[in-house]
């Protein structure tokens, strides 16, 4: 019954593109390029000491093995480069790391270990990363933001997700089962797999109390026994959960009439936070595997559909980052369908700025931590794929890391899931999020997110599991 329904809210983009395409096409073109830029890829300026041996980057000829002290000077098998000479050992006090000798107490690439590199914005110290700014470096596993970078520890991490978004629809507060989430969550772990997104509600039918006028008056005992019971599986595996804590299918399913009164109402958005957000916050907050919450599933269905404003989305948005952030260090975002309402390019508007959130709340809590932008094909025609460029190339604000919070597991057209992960992760995302890790519906399911994802870990383990004090 669920399938057909999600997969028409996945690709149901005629109106959108109906009514925005001729629009969009005629204006984002103008967005997506700059005129009168000529860029000769053979021409290079390297800073010192790097140099230009003729390759995709500039080398160090000071490091490079395969350019040790002037180009094309390769060393020999077993030797390494150091200072520019290649020597059959390090000297006293340094390590060979591919190669190259470094001071594992104070390379930032190579800091306490070969390979263990430290977040922009941090030094190594003694082996150990240390905040530029003086900042105590916290030892425990919690995500944090560093600029448009996340971090752990002091260590980059790239999001090597999936979307585990429910096993049975509703599953907290009813169709729950435990060991289900237990035995997928822990073949995610086997497979590289660092992070979750889960719909902790699908529908709004079942978990939260909700009157018929709106008012939210908490969570059935049943709902609050489930997560208890999840969270602490995800933390047993060592899971990464992005919560989303509701859909559009809210706005437009059986419960529809009772959470579209709870939006259009300022006092019934408060009752929200109060009776369900801050308890729940109480129960999870602190367990750092709920790294960040979704506060909804692609809300532009709900404005595009159902014309509700995004004044009113944004009341809701603004309030709940209000309290997420005053009472935790979990993360905030919005997972958003389409570039028109997130990025800033000519007949787009970035719907979720914090510039917009607060006019609807005037306070230095309101504001987003990441933006979570989704792909699918239907966007390629105008923004181009989204996984294979940078996020400025779209015109997505870079003050923020971004991630692809969905992408469909079967590969985007022309390329493989393996292809798509490996593309974002050079341009410059922070993670991918492939819809779904367990096949609800006809975007991939599990032997293509798990065959991406160890690919991915096999090719980068420090930032798939960084090592933490």
């Amino acid at each position: 019954m669920t399938e057909p329904r999600l997969v028409l809210g996945r690709f149901a983009l005629n109106s959108l593109r109906l009514t925005s395409a001729l629009v969009l096409s005629t204006l984002v073109v103008g967005c997506l390029t700059d005129e009168g830029v000529a860029v000769d890829e053979n021409l290079r300026e390297c800073a010192e000491p790097t140099i230009d041996c003729g390759g995709l980057t500039c080398t160090d000829p000071t490091t490079d093995p395969s350019n040790c002290g002037a180009c094309g000077n390769v060393c020999a098998s077993g030797e390494v480069c150091s200072a520019g000479e290649c020597l059959g050992e390090c000297e006293d006090g340094l390590a060979a790391c591919d190669r190259t000798c470094f001071d594992l107490t104070s390379s930032r690439a190579h800091c306490g270990g070969c390979d263990r590199p430290c977040a922009e914005g941090f030094s190594c110290a003694e082996g150990t990363c240390v905040s530029d700014s003086g900042d105590p470096v916290s030892s425990d596993s919690r995500i944090r933001v560093q600029g448009s970078d996340f971090n752990v520890c002091g260590r980059p991490i790239f999001m090597n997700g999936a979307n585990t978004p429910w096993h049975r629809w509703n599953d907290f507060g009813g169709y729950y089962e435990s060991a289900w989430w237990s035995e997928h969550y822990a073949l995610l772990r086997e497979a590289g797999i660092n992070s979750s997104r889960v719909w902790i509600t699908c529908n709004g039918e079942v978990g939260i109390d909700i009157t018929d006028d709106g008012a939210v008056l908490g969570a059935t005992p049943e709902h609050w026994e489930h997560l208890d019971s999840f969270f602490a599986i995800a933390e047993e595996q060592q899971i990464y959960v992005m919560a989303t804590l509701m859909s559009f299918d809210h706005f437009e399913d059986r419960a529809a009439s009772r959470w579209r009164a709870w939006l259009s109402s300022d006092e019934n958005i408060d009752s929200f936070v109060e009776n369900y957000l801050r308890p729940f916050l109480e129960r999870y907050g602190n367990n750092p595997h709920l790294w960040s919450i979704d506060l909804i599933n692609e809300p532009d269905w709900v404005h595009e559909r159902l014309d509700i404003s995004f004044d009113r989305l944004r009341a809701y948005f603004a309030r709940s980052a209000r309290a997420i952030h005053a009472e935790s260090e979990v993360l905030v975002t919005v997972g958003m369908a389409s570039p028109k309402y997130n990025a800033q390019c000519i007949g787009c508007r970035n719907e979720i700025s914090d510039e917009l959130l607060r006019e609807a709340l005037d306070d230095p809590d309101v504001y987003l931590d990441f933006y979570s932008p989704h792909y699918y094909d239907w966007v390629g025609p105008l923004w181009g794929n989204l996984l294979h460029q940078p996020p400025d190339a779209a015109n997505f604000a870079n003050d923020k890391p971004l991630l692809h919070g969905e992408h469909p597991a079967r590969g985007t057209e022309g390329y493989t899931l393996t292809e798509d992960v490996e593309a974002a992760f050079s341009n410059g995302w922070q993670g991918t999020m492939p819809w779904t890790s367990n096949g609800v519906d006809r975007n991939g399911g599990f032997s293509e997110v798990s065959a991406a994802s160890a690919a991915f870990r096999d090719a980068h383990p420090s930032m798939v599991f960084p090592s933490c004090p």
